[in-house]
């Protein structure tokens, strides 16, 4: 995994062939995918809203998936979703915990069989290894019957990887980690937005009526962008609210290191504290509420998440969900596009509500920390209405789902 590697020249090399995958031109080029996977989306949302949850997944995977791969996750029950959600769910169980081998490194010393933390991960990763890489074989062998999709792998094979000493296995750990990062924090944030508009309804009514002025009776696209600030806004809200991991990766400093008053010597443990940043009163008034009226009018909410993570001063930023530094999240590009164009279209499309508690008649209220103790951070399930706003756009729903079938390679 090339985000735990120290730097050096090899992260570097990797880092840059990720970047070039991932920047804004290509981030572009990957907005028709984006639109059709929408439009499937919003099918999906109509024809069975009540397993909103995995038609989220499916999505967020599909988008990456293709971007990594070149190939599609057309249903919710496609085999690949699940194993990819089961990888994502094992090494959030195995991240989200303090391990005795962590705290004393001696215990490496001890010979590999009694190395008991490895008793029930290993069999987890060679299950990891044997996902990842039939994925990279599959598009090898689909490359050699001169099958082309433009993908990240493609690129990756294409570059002469083992003389930056990466073996295969750790070529497809690459693309792998693209696929883990892409999927489950996407799906994650869009779940937390969900949760954010039935707790919050005034945001749905306020997201409605920009639509309504702006696009009208027409289905939104990524051309509405400069033109929808408070869809905007919503993206930014639900990144600094509900940030999808929860400590971000622990570093090590490589040597001894003074910055401004503070020593910090070789060795030390480095993180990135985003929840003290995202919560900060000062930044954000009554941060914990879903608020994305905050950014309305502000400078950060006319900048794309790439300009304001490069911003001078970090008092203009617009959160921290994407981490700070050079190990930053390579994906916001693709990120931020993906959750614009779904939160357009779902408000667009549907009335988003609590339903009625049967025991009080009124909305039902919201835990807004039911959240499990892993470290990627998205709330546990709950319960949501989707209501289509009128009959114009179920028609234009229904006619999305030919569009996906039709131009969709």
């Amino acid at each position: 995994m090339s985000s735990a590697k120290p730097y050096g020249k090899q992260w570097r090399d990797i880092r840059a062939i990720v970047h070039r995958c991932l920047n804004v031109k290509s981030a572009d080029g990957m907005k028709p995918s984006q639109d059709l996977e929408s439009r499937r989306y919003l099918y999906d949302l109509l024809t069975e809203p009540a397993n909103f949850w995995n038609h989220v997944k499916r999505y967020s995977t599909s988008v990456i998936m293709y971007a990594t791969y070149g190939r599609r996750i057309v249903t919710v029950d496609d085999p690949v979703l699940n194993d990819v959600y089961t990888e994502t769910g094992i090494f959030a169980e195995c991240f989200g915990q303090v391990h005795m081998v962590d705290k004393y490194p001696v215990l490496e010393g001890l010979p590999r069989p009694l190395q008991w933390w490895r008793w029930k991960y290993e069999p987890y990763h060679q299950k990891e290894l044997q996902l990842w890489l039939g994925l990279w074989k599959d598009l090898q062998n689909q490359m050699a019957k001169g099958i082309r999709t433009g993908c990240f792998a493609e690129k990756f094979m294409e570059v002469d990887y083992p003389k930056m000493g990466v073996s295969e296995n750790q070529a497809a750990y690459v693309a792998g980690t693209m696929i883990e990062a892409g999927s489950d924090t996407t799906q994650l944030t869009l779940n937390s937005l969900i949760l954010g508009l039935v707790a919050f309804p005034e945001t749905v009514e306020k997201a409605h009526k920009e639509l309504d002025q702006v696009v009208g009776d027409r289905m939104p696209t990524f051309d509405d962008f400069d033109r929808l600030p408070y869809i905007r806004a919503m993206v930014k809200e639900v990144l600094r609210w509900r940030t999808a991991s929860n400590d971000h990766f622990q570093h090590l400093s490589t040597g001894d290191v003074i910055y401004k008053d503070y020593f910090i010597p070789s060795g030390t443990a480095i993180v990135c504290n985003v929840w003290a940043l995202n919560f900060d009163p000062v930044m954000f008034p009554e941060p914990h509420r879903f608020n994305p009226d905050r950014y309305l009018g502000t400078a950060a909410n006319d900048m794309t998440a790439g300009e304001c993570i490069n911003v001078q001063n970090p008092r203009n930023r617009d959160h921290w969900g994407f981490g700070a530094g050079r190990r930053v999240c390579a994906g916001y590009n693709l990120a931020e596009n993906s959750l614009f164009i779904l939160t357009a279209r779902l408000l667009w499309a549907f009335d988003v509500k609590a339903p009625i508690d049967q025991t009080t008649g009124e909305p039902l209220e919201y835990d807004l920390w039911d959240f499990p103790a892993t470290n990627m951070f998205g709330p546990n399930q709950f319960r949501a209405e989707f209501k289509v706003r009128d009959a114009g756009r179920r028609e234009q729903i229904l006619a999305g789902l030919d569009m996906f079938k039709n131009d969709f390679h």
